[in-house]
């Protein structure tokens, strides 16, 4: 579902995983962008609960993003940064520039209130996930945007044969939520061989395409939309 069924995709995500847990840091950032109901939660919190744990892992909001006080992320090595709320483009310039830094800096910063600053190796591997679109301003390394197939969705308050159909769907994968799945998925990870892996490799998705036609300037869309298309 994450990878929309392209095999190319499903093994950037493995490896990605499988480089997180051999305790190497990716450089490169999972950005899941869909509306509720498509499962796009569903990996960070068997991450998070199950494969890392809940001592070297974390799930935020946009708190740690817009100020100073980023206590929390130090020592984690995987945070998962849920529903970012929708920022200006100004606001987002500034909060993409922390998250990129984050993602490649081998160390940080950590602040606190009444607490001096100090430096902690930086271990974090970022994913993201967010109902809206964000303002991306990323050269197209950092972000690996994924298109989340949207065949299981499940919609509220809606009795449809099709609904209780992927309802169920997503109640089996989640009784397979536990520590034992959690540990075969750990030791088929450190199986993948990531030998040649490099993060900012990844496959071109079309929501990655969809991003940079949005940042697109007013004379590229000019010459876009009365003679390209055309």
């Amino acid at each position: 579902i994450l990878s929309n069924g392209r095999d190319d995709v499903q093994g950037y995500i493995l490896k990605w995983l499988a480089h997180m847990v051999k305790g190497k840091k990716n450089d490169s950032i999972l950005y899941l962008r869909a509306k509720q109901g498509f499962g796009k939660s569903t990996l960070q919190n068997f991450i998070r609960k199950h494969l890392i744990g809940s001592d070297l892992s974390l799930e935020e909001g946009s708190n740690p993003l817009i100020s100073d006080f980023n206590e929390r992320l130090a020592g984690k090595i995987f945070v998962a940064f849920e529903e970012l709320e929708s920022f200006s483009k100004s606001q987002w310039m500034s909060i993409s520039a922390r998250i990129k830094r984050y993602a490649t800096s081998d160390v940080m910063t950590v602040e606190n209130k009444n607490v001096k600053a100090y430096t902690v190796q930086n271990l974090m591997n970022i994913m993201i996930m967010a109902n809206e679109d964000a303002v991306m301003d990323d050269d197209g390394r950092r972000y690996m945007i994924l298109d989340i197939a949207t065949h299981r969705q499940v919609i509220p308050n809606c009795d449809s044969d099709r609904n209780e159909e992927n309802r169920k769907y997503w109640d089996k994968v989640y009784s397979c939520f536990n520590d034992e799945v959690g540990h075969a998925f750990y030791c088929y990870l450190m199986e993948v061989d990531t030998t040649n892996y490099v993060p900012q490799d990844f496959p071109t998705t079309q929501s990655k395409l969809d991003s940079y036609a949005k940042r697109m300037d007013s004379h590229e869309n000019f010459l876009k939309y009365n003679y390209v298309l055309n």
